[in-house]
């Protein structure tokens, strides 16, 4: 079906290159992230240099299209054998995605209908960064602190416009999962440690979703304007991007009798979410709220240890909420202040793993626009624990300078402080620091 849907695409978009011009376009970002981890800084082995290459079609046309690929050269290669040097991709690390590549036909067969087809993005929520009602497209946590960062994933998108009105209907064929960042505390083995024992290895092991002919997903959404108020209500029928923890098995070991190897299996659970949008501007204020509603079958993990087996709910059965609200307000002089509250974090699932956040962000540009310096703060709390014991606060801090309107060399700092059960106590010790410099032609 995946060849099948890519060779449509090829033709319909090599038709389309022949009856009309293409647009290019793209950007080039060289950058450098290093992370303090625990005592010296390291350099970020995932960071890499990109190279965004972007042809496109006038989307008034009756059939416009878009291919996107991104060069990402990765610092340094991955040589460890003579063998190796023969190799260029281990001599120099670098990877070459088809990213964005769709075609989309307009008022075919019927006037205002729209059919889109192939690796796409779907925009549907209103909140900034953060998006609880989103299920199509899988974050991309290459950098684990760019909450907005997303996948494309290959779908089939048929829209139906009316006035106000809007109308989408997805089919996902295959099934995407999220992108992790390497060398960081995704999965943190200290929750499970076992009195009076030491865990001296632990090896992961992930299970996909079993590929369906009917497909791997569908999604609806639905968006109108009823009162200077813009509206949207959705559906997602699928499988969850990010992996839950299934099973733990503690074995014993050659090094010693109070010594543990630890096996953690994953998997992707089925999941259906109800999703609200509402967006609004009064005065020059702009206000959001955004609401996912999560739906999961009862689900749990076992652990197997010499001492029996133990079962532990992930999931009760029951939905559960999580929502961001917020607000912005642009000032005459330059100065942009974000405000927004969230329960819960596209990084975590369960009712019981929701935190608050609270988070400011302001913006104020400098020398007619030549200098923009950014603060963006982030302070999370569990409501069920002490708040002088459980608490976590980051800081994000990041200056830009504009040297043309494509041209801008930024740097950035984060740091972390947190305490407690909470869920950025895992990454306390990976402050970070970044240059960029990001052309756009």
């Amino acid at each position: 079906m995946r060849k099948i849907l890519i060779f449509c695409l090829s033709v319909l978009i090599f038709a389309s290159v022949l009856h009309s011009a293409p647009q290019l376009g793209g950007e080039m970002k060289f950058s450098g992230l290093w992370y303090m981890t625990p005592n010296k800084w390291q350099y970020a082995r995932d960071n890499y240099q990109l190279f965004d290459l972007t042809m496109s079609d006038d989307p008034a046309d009756n059939i416009s299209y878009k291919a996107r690929v991104q060069t990402r050269l990765f610092r340094g290669g991955t040589v460890s054998s003579l063998s190796d040097l023969s190799d260029f991709k281990a001599v120099s690390a670098y990877e070459i995605i088809p990213w964005e590549i769709w075609v989309k036909i307009n008022d075919i067969p019927f006037k205002n209908l729209s059919i889109k087809a192939g690796k796409q993005y779907f925009e549907w929520g209103t909140a900034d960064g953060i998006h609880p009602g989103s299920a199509l497209n899988p974050d991309d946590y290459t950098n684990p602190f760019a909450m907005g960062d997303k996948i494309p994933v290959t779908a089939l998108d048929l829209n139906y416009t009316f006035n106000s009105v809007k109308f989408d209907l997805v089919w996902v064929p295959v099934f995407t999962p999220v992108k992790m960042p390497k060398y960081f505390p995704m999965f943190d083995n200290s929750a499970y440690q076992m009195p009076g024992f030491e865990i001296v290895s632990t090896t992961e092991a992930l299970t996909l979703p079993k590929q369906k002919a009917g497909g791997m997903g569908m999604a609806a959404n639905l968006a109108f304007s009823l009162f200077n108020i813009d509206f949207s209500v959705g559906a997602f029928d699928g499988y969850d991007y990010l992996p839950k923890l299934k099973q733990l098995t503690y074995d014993t070991t050659s090094a010693g009798v109070a010594k543990l190897a630890l096996d953690a299996d994953f998997d992707f659970p089925k999941l259906r979410l109800y999703s609200f949008n509402a967006a609004s501007d009064i005065a020059g204020i702009g206000y959001w709220l955004e609401a996912g509603v999560y739906d999961y079958n009862n689900a749990a993990s076992l652990s197997s240890s010499p001492f029996g087996v133990q079962s532990t709910t992930v999931f009760d059965g029951k939905p559960y909420i999580s929502y961001v609200a917020g607000g912005d307000y642009n000032f005459q002089n330059g100065l942009y202040i974000n405000l927004q509250y969230a329960c819960g974090l596209p990084y975590v699932r369960g009712k019981g793993n929701m935190e608050d956040y609270l988070m400011l962000s302001v913006k104020q540009d400098f020398f007619y626009g030549l200098l923009d310096v950014e603060l963006a703060n982030m302070f999370g709390a569990r409501r069920k624990y002490a708040l002088k014991d459980n608490y976590e606060i980051i800081l994000m801090q990041k200056l830009s300078y504009n040297a043309t309107d494509n041209l801008v060399f930024s740097l950035f700092v984060s740091e972390i402080g947190a305490k407690g059960n909470t869920l950025f106590n895992a990454w306390k010790d990976y402050d970070s620091l970044g240059t960029e410099l990001s052309y756009a032609f």
